[in-house]
C-alpha cells in the first residue's frame, strides 16, 4: 500500500511540475515571442501563427497586397507584394547575424525597398527586377545592387525586387510598377537558385494543376496555447531532421583565404538540388526559361525601354573550386546543372531580343577576395554580394549602344 501510495505521490508530484513548467514557459513566450524561431511560427495553425506573426512585425498573407490573378496580363497565380511604409521583418539564424544580417527592411511609400526619396521620384533610368537576391534580405536599402547601382552610373534606379517571386512575376511587377516610371533599361535578375522552380510552379498553375499544400497542423489547444505549439513544432522540426526521409544533404562549406566556412547551415532550400539533379538528368530543360523571357522582351518592345537579363549565381558556383559538399553527388548535379543553365541563357536569351550578362566571373573573382559574397545561412547575398552585382551591371550597362 505504501509503495503504491509513493508511487501516485511521485506521479502527481511529476505532473505538477510539468504543468507548472508549461505554464512558465507560456508566459515567457507570450511576454516575449521573439524567443519562438520562425520555423516553429510556421508549423502553428493560421490563426496562432497569424498572432505571433503580427506581434513580431512578421508579415504574412494576410497582410500583405495582393497582385491578384485577374489583374495579372499572363493571368498567373496571385502575386503577393510587401506593404508600404511598414518594417519587413526577417528573422536570422545565428550563423547570419555574425556576418552583420540586417533583420528589419523598411519599405518606401509604393512597398518597395529603396533609400528614402525614391518611391516619390516620376522617373527611374535602370529598374530592378527580381526575388529576394534583389530585394530585401540582410543589408540595406543603400546597399542592394539597386542603390550600389546609381553612383555607379549617374542614373536614377530603382528596386522593384519582391520575395518570393520568379520570371513571370517580375515581367508582371514591372509592368504594374516599372513601366510608369519611363525606364531606359531594366534588369531582369535570374536567381540559380530557385528561379527555375518557380517557373515550373507557374506553368502548374497556368495547367490548372494545383499547389501542394503543406498540411496545417491540428487546432484545439495548439491552436491556443504558445508553449503547447511550441513544444510541438519543435519535436516536428527535430524529427523533420533526424528522419532518413527528410531527403536532401544540401550543406556545404567553402574555403575563403585559408578559412573554412559552412554553408546553408540550416540545410534549406532542398528543391535547389532536386531540380538541378533533374535538369542533369534531361528531365527538366533550362528552355523553360523562354517563355518568361520572351513575355520580357514584348513588354520591353510595347514599353520602348532596353531588356537586360542576368544570372545570380548560388554561393556554391561563386566559390567553385573552393567548396566540398557534403553530398558529393548533390554538388556535382548543382554543378552540371548550372553549366547547362548558363550556356542555354547565353545562346538563347539574345536571340529572343534580350541582351544577357552572366555575373559568374564577376563572383568567382570577387569570392577570391577573401569577403563573403552570400551570408551562410540563408545564402543570400552579403552587401560584398550586391555591391559585385552592381558594379558588373554598371560596366554592362556602359557598353550597351543606347544607354552609354
Amino acid at each position: 500500500m505504501a509503495a503504491r501510495r509513493n508511487a501516485l505521490l511521485g506521479a502527481v508530484t511529476i505532473l505538477f511540475s510539468l504543468v507548472l513548467a508549461l505554464g512558465l514557459l507560456e508566459a515567457v513566450l507570450r511576454i516575449d515571442p521573439s524567443l519562438i524561431g520562425v520555423a516553429q511560427i510556421d508549423r502553428m495553425t493560421p490563426s496562432l501563427r497569424a498572432e505571433i506573426a503580427n506581434r513580431l512585425g512578421l508579415s504574412t498573407r494576410t497582410t500583405r497586397p495582393v497582385l491578384p490573378s485577374a489583374e495579372r496580363f499572363d493571368h498567373g497565380p496571385d502575386i503577393f507584394l510587401l506593404e508600404p511604409n511598414a518594417v519587413h521583418v526577417i528573422r536570422a539564424d545565428d550563423a547570419d547575424l555574425k556576418w552583420g544580417f540586417l533583420e528589419n527592411h523598411p519599405m518606401d511609400a509604393k512597398g518597395f525597398y529603396n533609400p528614402p526619396g525614391k518611391a516619390e521620384r516620376p522617373t527611374a533610368d535602370y529598374v530592378m527586377a527580381g526575388d529576394s537576391f534583389v530585394c530585401c534580405v540582410g543589408v540595406r536599402a543603400d546597399q542592394t545592387s539597386s542603390a550600389l547601382l546609381e553612383p555607379l552610373t549617374g542614373r536614377r534606379t530603382y528596386n522593384l525586387g519582391i520575395p518570393g517571386t520568379g520570371p513571370n512575376e517580375y515581367t508582371e511587377i514591372v509592368r504594374k510598377f516599372g513601366v510608369p516610371l519611363h525606364p531606359r533599361a531594366v534588369i531582369f535578375n535570374i536567381y540559380e537558385g530557385n528561379d527555375l522552380r518557380d517557373v515550373m510552379r507557374f506553368n502548374d498553375f497556368k495547367a490548372g494543376k494545383q499547389l501542394k499544400r503543406k498540411k496545417e497542423p491540428m487546432g484545439g489547444p495548439f491552436a491556443v496555447s504558445y508553449a503547447l505549439a511550441f513544444i510541438k513544432a519543435s519535436l516536428e522540426n527535430l524529427a523533420k531532421r533526424l528522419s532518413s526521409k527528410s531527403g536532401v544533404t544540401f550543406t556545404y562549406t567553402i574555403t575563403s583565404q585559408g578559412t573554412a566556412i559552412p554553408m546553408n547551415v540550416t540545410n534549406g532550400d532542398g528543391d535547389e538540388v532536386k531540380i538541378a539533379k533533374r535538369i542533369a538528368a534531361g528531365e527538366v530543360s533550362p528552355a523553360l526559361y523562354e517563355a518568361p523571357l520572351r513575355a520580357f522582351v514584348e513588354l520591353a518592345q510595347a514599353s520602348n525601354f532596353k531588356p537586360v537579363c542576368t544570372y545570380i549565381p548560388s554561393a556554391y558556383t561563386a566559390y567553385r573550386g573552393h567548396v566540398v559538399f557534403d553530398d558529393p553527388a548533390n554538388g556535382a548535379a548543382l554543378e552540371q546543372a548550372s553549366d547547362m543553365t548558363r550556356k542555354w541563357l547565353a545562346g538563347n536569351a539574345p536571340r529572343l531580343g534580350c541582351a544577357y550578362l552572366d555575373l559568374v566571373p564577376a563572383f568567382q573573382a570577387a569570392a577570391a577576395s577573401g569577403t563573403l559574397t552570400h551570408f551562410p545561412a540563408n545564402v543570400h547575398l552579403t552587401p560584398y554580394g550586391h555591391s559585385t552585382v552592381a558594379t558588373a551591371v554598371a560596366g554592362f550597362l556602359e557598353s550597351q549602344p543606347g544607354l552609354n
